[in-house]
């Protein structure tokens, strides 16, 4: 992921106004007091972006983090304003902040495909938005406008490629009081119409639409999740267009902490079904190790740690028993 997309805007969300429920006056016991500080209104429950569900047991299998083979030194460097210059302005006026970020990335085993990254942000608050600018050696220029308007993120990016053309990507998230309205354009590929919906007991469902340019061709997929109320227990579904089927549980050991576990059954319409497990582990907030092996023998492991207080490091290896090979990667961010 790009430094940038870690600095976009939070949507601001307008204050919930009280709620006054009218009751009939009932004598409680004893042991029981009722204080005037007690919050009476209807439970909100979180919506569910349809493309997060089932995030945890991706985060387990190693699908969030792209694999990177052989060694990848990564820098980045922040350009700071000259000596001298004004402090940001304080106060509940409309301010301007902004940053300049340099990242150099060097691959040993394969140094065309090395590059180097400049960008620019520029954000405004209020209102949340952000203007986005980076240009890297391998992709070419990229931009990237984000806004919030209360309930309303909206996200567009254009690339300009060396190879590939123009690419333009628009992206919108509508949030309800229990649910979310999505949709996505991408030029010359697709676009898509997602809703998810929160019911009760931290049970959502959500269903997207999608409609492809190329083809012209519609397709449907649907999806749930529920999660235990502290979050012990989280398990998802989906039901893609091909009529395959992906359960997944995650489960959060107790006797250990920061340690979860989980099973993935991925059942394929066209026969070749598999199961996955999935183990990880954090040590003081710090140090995470992530391994995956599946009914095929297929076998993943990453672990990821600071070295000292400015440096980052991560290991990651996939054995495929098939094909009888074993690809390693060490990623290494200063």
């Amino acid at each position: 992921m790009d430094w940038f997309t870690s600095k976009l805007p939070e949507a601001i969300r307008p204050e919930e106004e009280n709620v006054v429920i009218a009751v009939e006056p009932v004598a409680p016991p004893s042991d029981f007091a009722l204080s005037a500080d007690t919050d009476v209104r209807p439970l909100m429950v979180k919506p569910i972006k349809y493309d997060d569900v089932g995030m945890e047991a991706k985060d387990l299998l190693q699908e969030v983090a792209e694999f990177s083979e052989g060694l990848v030194v990564s820098m980045q460097k922040p350009i700071v304003e000259p000596p001298g210059s004004p402090p940001p302005p304080q106060g509940p006026g409309p301010h301007r902040n902004y940053q300049a970020q340099l990242t150099e990335k060097f691959k040993l085993h394969d140094p065309q495909t090395s590059s180097a990254q400049v960008g620019l942000q520029v954000s405004f608050k209020p209102p949340a938005d952000a203007l986005i600018w980076n240009y890297n050696t391998t992709t070419g220029h990229q931009g990237i406008y984000a806004n919030s308007f209360g309930p309303l993120d909206c996200v567009a990016q254009w690339m300009d490629r060396p190879v590939g053309g123009t690419a333009v990507y628009a992206n919108a998230d509508y949030k309800l009081r229990n649910s979310i309205l999505s949709t996505t354009f991408i030029r010359d590929q697709m676009w898509s119409l997602a809703y998810s919906q929160a019911l009760w007991r931290g049970f959502h469902i959500g269903t997207k639409l999608k409609y492809n340019l190329g083809t012209r061709e519609t397709s449907a997929a649907y999806n749930f999740h529920w999660g235990s109320p502290k979050k012990e227990v989280v398990v998802a579904g989906e039901l893609d267009p091909t009529g395959s089927c992906k359960l997944s549980c995650v489960k959060r050991l107790n006797g250990v902490p920061d340690t979860s576990c989980c099973a993935v059954f991925d059942f394929s319409s066209q026969g070749a079904s598999s199961v996955w497990l999935g183990f990880g582990r954090e040590y003081m907030n710090m140090m995470k190790v992530r391994l995956a092996v599946n009914s095929l023998l297929h076998l993943k492991a990453s672990i990821d740690t600071p070295v000292g207080r400015v440096m980052k490091a991560g290991y990651q290896c996939v054995y495929d028993p098939h094909s009888r090979t074993f690809k390693q990667g060490l990623q290494i961010d200063l």
